[in-house]
């Protein structure tokens, strides 16, 4: 058990998947994790971001990209200072009017059936989006965006925590801070997801993160 990472040094699941390599590479970077890889390269296409870049047709497939691979990727785009692909991956997801890339089911050239499709982002993530680009002429928006954060710690929850701290991560202490007294349960809700992954070091992390409320 550990971070596991192939042989592109990208982090891959215990079983050497690489589906939700995104959302670990964006874990590894905002925890200042030493060999997080430079996740620049998960831009496939401009303002168009993978799964993971070198593997195979599916995880390379920008039209299979989600919303739960996209939080934790643009934490970590901002954190390596990866401001220009941010905002490139803003303009793309407001030219679909805030719906994420997973418009296939996996492979390129595949469909969804309805009522399945591509992700849409709420206004908490769309702040999230703004904050890691640096959009201050878009700073207008984010009171809507708190708004909307704060309802979504109180009211939704589930296991997998990454999207969460991503996205607290992004808008400061204070979220952070909420974050701990809005799911108090927080660190199990860590330790169940990453402990089913085999891979409970991410748990350290991201509690050594979330206790530190440190943000780049």
């Amino acid at each position: 058990m550990g971070i596991d990472l192939d042989s592109y040094g990208l982090p891959i699941d215990h079983w050497g998947s690489g589906g939700d390599s995104s959302v670990r590479a964006g874990m590894l970077a905002i925890t200042d994790y030493p060999k997080a890889p430079d996740l620049s390269q998960y831009e496939i296409q401009p303002g168009l971001l993978c799964r993971h870049p070198k593997q195979d047709a599916s995880t390379s497939n920008p039209w299979n990209y989600t919303r739960d691979q996209l939080l934790p990727m643009i934490a970590g785009l901002h954190k390596q200072g990866h401001i220009d692909v941010v905002r490139r991956v803003f303009w793309s997801h407001a030219k679909r009017c805030f719906f994420c890339q997973n418009f296939e089911e996996g492979l390129p050239g595949t469909t969804k059936r309805f009522p399945d499709f591509a992700d849409p982002l709420a206004p908490n993530h769309i702040g999230a989006l703004i904050l890691a680009g640096n959009f201050w002429y878009l700073y207008w928006f984010l009171p809507i965006a708190c708004l909307f954060l704060v309802l979504d710690l109180f009211i939704r929850n589930h296991n997998e925590q990454n999207q969460t701290v991503a996205v607290c991560y992004l808008y400061g202490q204070w979220a952070m801070r909420l974050y701990r007294w809005a799911r108090p349960d927080w660190v199990r809700l860590n330790q169940v997801y990453w402990n089913d992954q085999m891979q409970p070091e991410y748990t350290f992390l991201i509690m050594d993160l979330v206790t530190k409320e440190k943000r780049a």
